[in-house]
């Protein structure tokens, strides 16, 4: 994907996103290290920022669809599933803010 993005922008270009980073025992599907995926992508990252209050809002979320009384919503019984799995991985986790730009 920041692979795509970087090809993408011209030069002088910028992307920022937020993305969950892991790291130890993380599933696979965690990116680890993002500063050098961009830079691989040949961006330059001026703004690598952890969110660490994002971790007890994500928690917050898992748990209200844990708790919700409307099983019948698909969505909300995927969201407290993804929480029970999300528990034992949540400490090699966190919420990142990237800012990169395609040098000129």
């Amino acid at each position: 994907m920041v692979r795509e993005a970087a090809r993408l922008l011209v030069p002088g270009g910028r992307i920022a996103l937020t993305s969950w980073e892991g790291w130890g025992e993380a599933p696979d599907r965690y990116p680890r290290d993002l500063p050098d995926l961009f830079r691989n992508a040949g961006l330059r990252v001026d703004r690598y920022i952890e969110q660490p209050t994002w971790l007890e809002r994500q928690a917050r979320i898992y748990r209200q669809a844990a708790a919700a009384q409307n099983r019948d919503d698909p969505a909300v019984t995927a969201l407290a599933e993804e929480g029970r799995r999300w528990r034992r991985y949540r400490d090699y986790v966190r919420r990142i803010v990237v800012a990169a730009y395609r040098p000129q």
